[in-house]
């Protein structure tokens, strides 16, 4: 059979026709009969004969997959049953999918009792997890499954949804980033990180840059949402400023309420560090290459009029006395 189903979809489907759920077992503590005796028994099923079936052909179909026990919220129980034995409140089966390389929940149970709701591509946030049962079908136990005699139809574990609550919201911080020192005559370009430090995704935010000397010297610039703890770079950019243009000026960021600034300093192309650097290391190279092809010289000049000295002297006529 699993041969024939191959996928987690199509098994899936199978189990969810094939199994019908039976309400009468949830009251009576009837035993476990496993995924056999579930294809044996279509009509009496819980939640976990559909989870065990599900899960023996996932696996001989060659696909990861494993049970968890656990809490399942619901306004219905006569659509979406909870329990099967005291505090062991619901079961589910989930697979591995090799191509997201994560764990998928799915609930063929409820996708049986609600007569074709879809909780194969996209499970509700109504599932807590409890233990998963991965080599074991009945080990780990789940929270309120240890339990004496006297105590078998004692409640141990008691879940409670809250009605409302308050998000915390988003909270966004903005982070300068551009050069200290900036050659005049060309645009400055420039780029804001946007950080959300909240635990919910922002809305489209305006976030606004200032100059006193700049120009543009307002700017407004559209955040979209950011995720939680997420960041953002957006860039921006000023006009370019006359070559001789030697002041300073501070930039300003302000987004939901927090700033942050940095002061520029607008420096002329001859007064910038770099270009003082270089002049002075090409001007101290041009010195000492004219320095050495002078020194050159003096000696080739002396040499040459020791040369000359020296042949004037070996061409002199030889005086001889009689």
């Amino acid at each position: 059979m699993a041969n024939e189903l191959k996928t987690p979809k199509k098994i899936y489907e199978y189990v969810v026709d094939k199994l019908s759920y039976d309400f009468s077992r949830v009251e009576s503590n009837s035993p476990r009969l496993g995924a056999l005796e579930a294809l044996k028994n279509p009509d009496s099923a819980v939640c976990l004969e559909f989870s065990d079936l599900f899960i023996a052909l996932s696996r001989s179909a060659g696909i990861p997959a494993r049970q968890i026990n656990g809490y399942a919220y619901t306004d219905n129980s006569s659509q979406r049953p909870l329990s099967f034995v005291k505090d062991i409140l619901h079961a589910w089966p989930e697979y591995y999918d090799y191509e997201k390389s994560a764990w998928i929940m799915v609930d063929p149970t409820w996708g049986n009792t609600t007569r074709g709701v879809d909780y194969f591509d996209l499970l509700d946030f109504d599932h807590f997890a409890f233990v998963i049962s991965g080599e074991n079908s009945s080990y780990p136990v789940p929270a309120g499954g240890y339990k004496s005699e006297s105590d078998l139809n004692k409640k141990d574990v008691d879940v409670k949804i809250s009605k409302a609550f308050t998000p915390k919201g988003s909270s966004l911080n903005p982070k300068l980033n551009i050069k200290s020192i900036v050659i005049a005559g060309f645009p400055i370009n420039a780029t804001v990180t946007i950080e959300n430090t909240g635990d919910v995704i922002s809305s489209q935010t305006e976030t606004l840059v200032t100059s006193e000397k700049l120009t543009p010297g307002k700017q407004t610039l559209i955040t979209g949402g950011i995720p939680p703890f997420g960041s953002k770079d957006i860039s921006f950019s000023f006009d370019k400023t006359s070559f001789l243009t030697n002041k300073t000026d501070t930039v300003r960021i302000a987004v939901a309420g927090n700033n942050a600034y940095k002061r520029v300093y607008i420096a002329p192309f001859f007064l910038n560090k770099w270009v003082l650097i270089g002049g002075v290391l090409v001007g101290s190279t041009i010195l000492f290459i004219s320095i050495t092809i002078a020194g050159y010289r003096r000696i080739s000049l002396f040499r040459q009029k020791k040369g000359n000295n020296l042949r004037g002297e070996s061409n002199q006529p030889t005086q001889t006395s009689l």
